[in-house]
């Protein structure tokens, strides 16, 4: 037995009736219909009537076709039956079409019975819509029965295509076959209609299956399909497809039915173009669209008021989960002012959760008196700047900003904006402070607190404020959006949050926090901080001088994309630090061709210029360029707010050997700068004081930067490259110091290779070598040093034979005063 089971317009006869045409053999074809009179007696008197009339009566010697089931009463027939088919030559099949409209008991029963009596000289093929298949899962469990439904039955794009190019005389249709395929998934009737469009109108498949008012699938699927169901469930797949995507609650809303879980189910069983998808403890239903969109024009044309209802009930549940399928439903519904509150409730959530070029259709789809009001212009200025429209974002701005808002709602879209909006560094921090305020006065509604909140330490981040505060906004919001169970939310604040960790100094946290967001599922980037994990973490690594993963967290970073984010242009300035740091000489051209790359315009705050320039001026030092950093560094030594970029031309004007102007740029630091800055801050302000001859306050004042570094790995401010800076640093080991381990890893880090003088025994130093030699400048015994690298007393004693006679020195003291 086999059971061809999918919904109207598979072609199911037609598939049949070319198999049976084509194969060797009797092939009996048994059409049901719909009868008010006895479903089994119909069944039984075609089945007998089909035989006779097919076979040869010597066949059918007993059987009188005209008998009633009653007449012959219980099961004598089929005996009868089963007898004279062992008879037969060979098997007969038998094709039952529109099998749907057999009684259940009946047709299994006889079937069954006859298939296994006859010893397979009767087979069936029932063909039908519904549920038929549930009526023989034994049959199909044990192999008995074989299904063939909708799945298979469905054409192919190379179906289509193969079809379409023999009909239209070779003309080759690849991507229209493609088209129709992705819009029909294959329905057959489907892809004809849509393929007869597109020949006799030249229309795309678009246009073709958007269902206009006449377009007969749309007669097709409601008189064929839709009014063939009994009319409880007629009615309810009318309203619920309303929704192409919902699940038993929101069919429930459509359709006022309290039984939708249950109608659902039995659409998902009928095979009614509609699949199950179950995630978890959740059970979501999604119509074929074709079918759902043609139910929609039927509901319209026949029943406009009752279209409306739906989709007024469909815009007020949608509207806190699925926002802008909620404002289409409203628009549909001829409720505008509806969308609009929708918008108003969930455009930060949108924007942040990368829908911002929906949202800003959305915005557009609103009647031109709601469009126009500020509150919508500077929606869709954030819209557009997220997007990456700087141009057009300020256009609408500009716009917005001619009125003044009039609602206590509009005032706060208007606040909210401007952490979008705002640049001038100055500006941003005022708005920043203002949506502050909102947020604690209460006048941010509860639904917007978790993405303010996230987009606060966001912008924080950016206004190098306070580091802290950042951190404290971002991890509520990862918290709140976390219990909720806002994922896209989650994912943002996560990876903020290990960022602001980064910034803030707090480096071991921030790798924890790098593996929490890794390991949070992942979701469409927002393009103001697309690969932020990933910065975070070459942050660290870059800070606690660990360059060669720091280089590779950011080339991968710096590779070009769609667009560039936030992180990326990050990442460009940070690769050329790192080469510079690592003073590699043949990447200093590709890390000059990534700064390139990097805007010259401050940009929310940030002023990307100043960073550029401070960034080439390392890398022009690595290469030796003197006149090229003085000159890229002496415009920007005085910037304010950026203190980062300001130890960095501390530290170029120490090099080169100009103190007063290192310490006028260390004077622009102020307050508030990151520990690491600060570490950095204080090293250089040290540096200088020994230079200058105040040896005790360089040495106090190295140890305070020792305090601060050595928990959190701070190691970069440790390895600059020039000999006066590792004299002062082997000096301080000498000198005495609280963190001997730290500094002694310092030390090793940056010991020399191999010794100048030309003795015939000097070669290069081991890595391990040079990690002893680190040691050696402090005050730590051999024994205290062993167990530190984990070697035993007489290893370190070798290593240090070997490093004195690769220096050509005779002693400990000799070895930390040589200078290659």
């Amino acid at each position: 037995m086999t059971l061809v089971v999918a919904p109207p317009g598979y072609g199911k006869t037609t598939a049949l009736a070319a198999w049976a045409d084509g194969r060797p053999g009797q092939t009996i074809w048994l059409v049901l219909t719909r009868s008010e009179g006895d479903p089994a007696q119909q069944f039984h008197i075609g089945l007998l009537s089909a035989l006779s009339i097919a076979l040869d009566t010597p066949y059918l010697p007993h059987i009188d076709p005209l008998w009633s089931t009653t007449a012959v009463g219980g099961n004598v027939w089929v005996d009868m039956l089963a007898s004279a088919a062992e008879s037969w030559p060979e098997p007969v099949v038998v094709v039952v079409d529109d099998a749907q409209f057999a009684d259940r008991a009946a047709i299994t029963a006889t079937v069954t019975s006859l298939i296994e009596r006859s010893r397979s000289r009767l087979r069936f093929v029932l063909s039908g819509t519904g549920d038929i298949d549930s009526w023989f899962n034994r049959q199909i469990v044990t192999g008995a029965a074989s299904a063939v439904r909708s799945g298979e039955l469905a054409m192919t794009a190379d179906e289509i295509d193969e079809a379409y190019t023999s009909a239209s005389e070779g003309k080759a249709i690849s991507d229209l076959a493609r088209s129709v395929h992705i819009a029909t998934r294959g329905w057959p009737v489907a892809v004809r209609l849509a393929l007869l469009a597109a020949e006799t109108e030249g229309t795309a498949i678009s246009t073709s299956m958007a269902g206009a008012q006449d377009d007969p699938l749309t007669g097709y699927i409601v008189d064929t399909v839709v009014r063939q169901l009994r009319p409880e469930l007629s009615d309810f797949v009318l309203d619920a497809t309303t929704c192409s995507r919902l699940d038993a609650d929101l069919a429930e809303a459509l359709s006022g039915n309290p039984h939708s879980a249950a109608l659902l189910e039995e659409c998902v069983r009928r095979g009614l173009f509609i699949d199950r998808h179950v995630h978890g403890d959740v059970t979501v239903y999604r119509w074929h669209e074709v079918f759902a969109r043609h139910c929609r024009i039927a509901v319209r044309r026949e029943d406009a008021a009752r279209a409306e209802r739906a989709d007024l009930a469909a815009a007020v549940w949608l509207a806190a989960r699925f926002p802008i399928e909620a404002t289409v439903h409203a628009m549909q519904a001829g409720a505008a002012e509806l969308a609009a509150e929708i918008i108003r409730g969930s455009w930060l959530q949108l924007v942040i959760d990368a829908d911002a070029g929906a949202l800003a259709a959305r915005c557009l789809a609103l009647p031109d008196e709601l469009a126009d009001l500020p509150e919508f212009l500077l929606i869709r200025a954030c819209c557009l700047d997220v997007c990456g429209d700087a141009a057009g974002a300020a256009m609408l701005r500009t716009r917005a900003g001619l009125a003044r808002p009039e609602s206590p709602s509009a005032a706060l879209t208007r606040s909210i904006s401007e952490l979008f909006l705002a640049h001038d560094h100055s500006m941003l921090s005022r708005s920043a402070d203002e949506v502050r305020g909102a947020l604690s006065s209460d006048a941010v509604p509860y639904r917007m607190r978790s993405h303010v909140l996230f987009l606060l330490g966001w912008v924080e981040l950016r206004l190098r404020r306070d580091p802290r505060l950042a951190v404290d906004f971002l991890s509520t919001a990862w918290n709140e959006a976390t219990a909720v169970g806002h994922a896209v939310l989650a994912r943002r604040a996560a990876g903020n949050v290990a960022f602001a960790l980064a910034f803030s100094g707090r480096f071991t946290a921030a790798r924890r926090a790098v593996a929490r967001a890794d390991a949070v599922e992942d979701d469409p980037e927002w393009r103001g901080d697309g690969g932020i994990e990933r910065f975070a973490q070459g942050f660290v690594d870059y800070w606690q001088d660990e360059i060669p993963s720091a280089l590779e967290c950011f080339r991968a970073l710096a590779r070009p994309g769609e667009h560039e984010t936030y992180y990326a242009r990050l990442a460009r300035l940070y690769l050329a630090l790192s080469v510079a740091a690592a003073r590699d000489t043949t990447a200093v051209a590709e890390a000059e061709f990534h700064l390139s790359q990097v805007i010259g315009a401050e940009e929310h705050g940030v002023p990307w210029l100043v960073y550029r320039k401070v960034a080439a001026a390392e890398l022009a030092a690595v290469v030796g360029d003197t006149d090229r950093v003085l000159a890229l560094i002496d415009g920007v030594a005085d910037t304010p707010n950026v203190p980062v970029t300001a130890v960095h031309v501390a530290d170029l004007y120490r090099r080169l050997d100009r103190p007063l102007d290192a310490a006028r740029a260390l004077r622009t630091l102020g307050v508030g700068a990151a520990p690491f800055v600060q570490v950095d801050a204080l090293v250089l302000s040290a540096a200088l004081q020994w230079a200058g001859g105040d040896r005790n306050r360089a040495h106090l004042e190295l140890e305070r930067a020792l305090d601060t570094a050595q928990p959190e790995g701070i190691a970069r401010p440790f390895a600059r490259p020039d000999e006066p800076m590792r004299a002062f640093l082997a000096e301080h080991a000498a000198w005495g110091t609280r963190h001997e381990h730290f500094l002694a890893r310092r030390l090793a880090a940056s010991a020399p290779e191999s010794s100048r003088h030309p003795v015939p025994a000097s070669t290069a130093l081991t890595a391990r070598e040079r990690d002893v030699l680190g040691y050696l400048h402090t005050r730590m015994t051999a024994a205290e040093i062993a167990a530190e690298l984990f070697v035993s007393v007489n290893t370190v004693r070798t290593h240090q034979r070997s490093i004195y006679r690769k220096l050509g020195v005779t002693s400990r003291r000799e070895a930390v005063r040589h200078r290659p």
